[in-house]
């Protein structure tokens, strides 16, 4: 009829054709390498350059990162980490800084690259990713890094003053398994997606009673890949 339009919908099949398609025709995606645009005048971008380098070559091997994000892991990992470690560098003065659960070394390589007067205890318990972890700190020749084979629920003696956990755990969960490794008045920093303010909904009266929830930073990855946030749980009570 005249002035009617007819829209079809394709099919699951044709739409699995049009994507085979695509990817034939545009051949294998690009691993992007946007670092040296974004931050032009960082004094640290060529360590980053040569973390990222391995951290693909590796990842062939080794889960560190999903194989998804690997193609952005410039923005979504790189980039990540450096905005939320310039954030908790400036908000803790503490001398020493643990990565619980650190795998990959986000964020606790990075944090170590910006501030090399600090001590950053790197703590994992798959020995393939502490072997990877101790490679890249040879690698980028970092004195300030301590790579610990440990379970991060059995750190125990209340002494940990300062720890960040990025891709770990909730923040709830996270919390109950570190509940014995840290000082009165120690802080642990969480690096979460759009949904932090769930996780902290989450977490039950019990744990509140000894850790206080604070959100404290947002910022936007370049882009469009996203909005992350910075939640940092303060223990007073043991």
């Amino acid at each position: 009829m005249k002035g009617r339009y007819i829209f079809l919908e394709a099919t699951d099949e044709e739409k699995q054709q049009a994507l085979i398609l695509e990817k034939n025709l545009d051949g294998p995606r690009k691993i992007f390498w946007r670092l040296n645009e974004i931050l032009p005048d960082n004094p640290h971008k060529k360590r980053f350059e040569v973390y990222h380098e391995d951290l693909v070559k590796f990842n062939q091997k080794i889960n560190l990162v999903s194989k998804n994000s690997i193609y952005d892991a410039d923005v979504l990992h790189f980039l990540d980490s450096y905005l939320a470690s310039e954030q908790i560098l400036e908000d803790t003065d503490s001398d020493i800084i643990y990565d619980f659960g650190s795998g990959n070394g986000f964020p606790g390589l990075i944090m170590a690259i910006l501030d090399q007067n600090r001590k950053f205890v790197l703590m994992d318990n798959d020995n393939r990713k502490l072997e990877f972890l101790k490679y890249m700190t040879t690698k980028l020749a970092l004195k300030n890094v301590a790579v610990h084979n440990q379970d991060v629920g059995k750190v125990l003696g209340n002494g940990i003053q300062t720890a960040v956990s990025r891709g770990f755990a909730s923040i709830t969960k996270s919390c109950l398994l570190t509940r014995k490794a840290f000082a009165v008045g120690g802080t642990y920093y969480h690096l979460k997606g759009p949904l932090w303010s769930n996780e902290v909904a989450d977490m039950p009266s019990q744990l509140l009673s000894v850790w206080k929830p604070e959100h404290i930073h947002t910022y936007k990855l370049s882009n469009d890949l996203g909005e992350r946030h910075i939640v940092k749980t303060t223990c007073f009570s043991l």
